[in-house]
């Protein structure tokens, strides 16, 4: 069963026990306050024993999957409980991309702290999950430091890791409308695995503004693919 199909059942439920609970306390839409109507609690006729803190409406699903009323006019209200067996979610393997802000606008502390974000994301990571590690600036120094995706903790990731510390530093402007392009391109689309974008930074795009429409196709563009997006933010700049 897949994702959408689980929240569709969960809110058939949910929309359910709203009509169910909200015609209990707010009674019919006149607002005429009904006399008190006899309710089929067990069906051996016994009254409830209601736990501290409990509800009549919650003890009665309790009791039984199928309840039932008599309105003021007469009319027999039914309401059904809906457990569906949704099992436990599926533990995907995930494909992350880490998009690292290196322009002017993040040097100092918010380097680091991206530096120690993606150390801890390579140690945290699972077998079967891989990661791809990126640099955002000018056109000519955004770079795929792992060339491609890779397992965690891997050679070529740890190499990432250590040229971040050693050799990239943080200068000049980011161009993140042409990064997330080629970011995207990146990934290998495979049914049965998860695939995210996490950009450490400002969010800024000072080489290349993006515009309200480039913001729409992106996201188009991202939801397409099934790629998720989050932003990690740190020092912004002070032209935003």
């Amino acid at each position: 069963m897949s994702t959408v199909q689980r929240l569709r059942l969960i809110g058939a439920a949910i929309a359910l026990a709203g009509v169910i609970v909200g015609t209990q306390v707010w009674g019919d839409a006149a607002g005429r306050r009904s006399e008190p109507q006899k309710i089929v609690d067990r069906k051996d006729g016994a009254p409830l024993e209601l736990k501290a803190g409990q509800s009549s409406v919650a003890a009665r699903f309790a009791e039984q999957p199928v309840v039932s009323y008599a309105t003021s006019n007469g009319e027999v209200i039914f309401g059904a409980q809906i457990r569906p067996n949704l099992g436990a979610a599926a533990d995907l393997p995930r494909d992350i991309l880490v998009l690292v802000d290196t322009s002017a606008s993040q040097a100092g502390t918010s380097y680091k702290q991206a530096q120690q974000i993606i150390k801890t994301l390579n140690e945290s990571l699972k077998s079967g999950d891989q990661l791809a590690i990126w640099t955002v600036n000018i056109p000519s120094a955004t770079r795929n430091l792992t060339n491609g995706f890779e397992a965690p903790r891997s050679a070529k990731v740890n190499d990432a890791i250590t040229r971040l510390d050693s050799t990239e530093y943080c200068s000049g402007a980011c161009d993140l409308k042409g990064a997330l392009a080629k970011a995207m391109k990146d990934f290998d689309v495979r049914a049965g695995r998860q695939q995210a974008i996490v950009l450490l930074g400002d969010g800024d795009s000072a080489y290349a503004p993006l515009v309200n429409a480039d913001r729409f196709q992106i996201a188009q563009d991202m939801a397409n693919q099934k790629i998720a997006f989050f932003a990690v933010p740190s020092a912004c700049s002070s032209t935003r």
